[in-house]
C-alpha cells in the first residue's frame, strides 16, 4: 500500500492496546513509517481498563519505546468515548497540513 503509485496518506493511525503495549509488529511498522517519512500517531486503545496509576505507568512505558518518544499518543476508550475528540482533532490537524 505505501510503496504503490498512490499518494501517500497525510498520516497513519497506529492502534496499540494500552495494556499490551507496542508489539514487535507495531514497532516494525512505526520504524517503516519513519523510514518512509510518513507522519503517524498512536491511539492507545482500551484506556478505560487499567486504574489511573497503572494507566499512567503504561503510557510512560510506551514513551520509552524509541519510535514513540516524540509521537503523539492518544488514550482512547470505545466504551466511555474518552479520547474521541482528541483523535478527531489530531486527524484534522494532519489533514490541514
Amino acid at each position: 500500500y505505501f510503496t504503490g503509485k498512490r499518494e501517500l496518506p497525510a498520516a497513519v493511525i497506529q492502534l496499540v492496546d494500552l495494556k499490551v503495549g507496542p508489539t514487535n509488529d507495531d514497532i516494525q511498522m512505526l520504524e517503516y513509517l519513519d523510514a518512509m517519512q510518513i507522519p503517524y500517531f498512536v491511539v492507545a486503545t482500551k484506556a478505560d481498563k487499567p486504574n489511573k496509576t497503572d494507566r499512567a505507568k503504561m503510557l510512560e512505558k510506551m514513551r520509552t519505546v524509541r519510535t514513540l518518544k516524540d509521537c503523539p499518543i492518544v488514550p482512547f476508550s470505545s466504551l466511555s468515548g474518552e479520547g474521541k475528540n482528541e483523535v478527531l482533532e489530531t486527524i484534522i490537524k494532519y489533514l490541514d497540513k
